[in-house]
């Protein structure tokens, strides 16, 4: 696994500074557990990708590190509380739960959705300008090549004069839908905000 270099790195980078060092992952369950066990110094690891939902939190027999993951899609909240020794930068004791929301019992708070909707009628001038017209509805894929990911790597081609354009086709979150195409539609298509890099190889 390539993360227990940069694990180990980054843990020796900041453990004589820190009181604590907390792991925010993206890597999967089956690889926390496997950093968990095999890098000393990291206190806990909250993980994420695999959606897991860990009840009780998993604890390494040879490090101590404690993992945690909350599940997915806002299911469950995830709490962990510890009880800390500052002289010694320990964990003493440690507890994890999960805590389901069911909408019923949390309904949405008055207030935020207020915002919300002001900041969704502010943006929606914006994401909702027609840029142009699909005649069919194209499917995203994981697995193959696909329109809408054909689309995104030709706009970056066509963007920077490159030959050769790469896209992450699990960060394609969107199907290409038939008639009006907005900013919305490509902004749902490619959430994540990427920054467009260039390079001679």
């Amino acid at each position: 696994f390539p993360s227990l270099e940069t694990a180990r790195h980054e843990v020796a980078a900041v453990r004589d500074t820190s009181d604590l060092v907390i792991a925010v992952t993206h890597a999967g369950f089956q690889q926390d557990t496997f950093v968990a066990n095999s890098v000393d110094g990291i206190d806990v690891i909250i993980g994420g990708h695999s959606h897991t939902a860990l009840s009780p939190y998993y604890r390494s027999d040879s490090t101590g590190t404690v993992v945690v993951q909350a599940g997915g899609y806002l299911r469950e909240l995830g709490i962990l509380d510890l009880l800390f020794n500052r002289k010694t930068k320990k964990i003493l004791r440690s507890n994890s739960r999960l805590v389901p929301l069911y909408e019923s019992e949390y309904p949405p708070n008055p207030v935020v959705r207020r915002w919300a909707n002001r900041l969704s009628k502010r943006v929606a001038r914006a994401l909702d300008e027609r840029v142009a017209m699909s005649k069919a509805t194209h499917l995203k894929s994981s697995e193959s090549e696909c329109v809408p990911g054909n689309l995104m790597t030709d706009a970056m081609r066509w963007s920077t004069g490159s030959e050769a354009a790469f896209q992450n086709s699990y960060g394609i979150r969107a199907d290409l839908p038939q008639g009006p195409i907005t900013l919305r539609t490509l902004f749902t298509m490619m959430p994540f905000d990427n920054t467009v890099v260039s390079m001679s190889l």
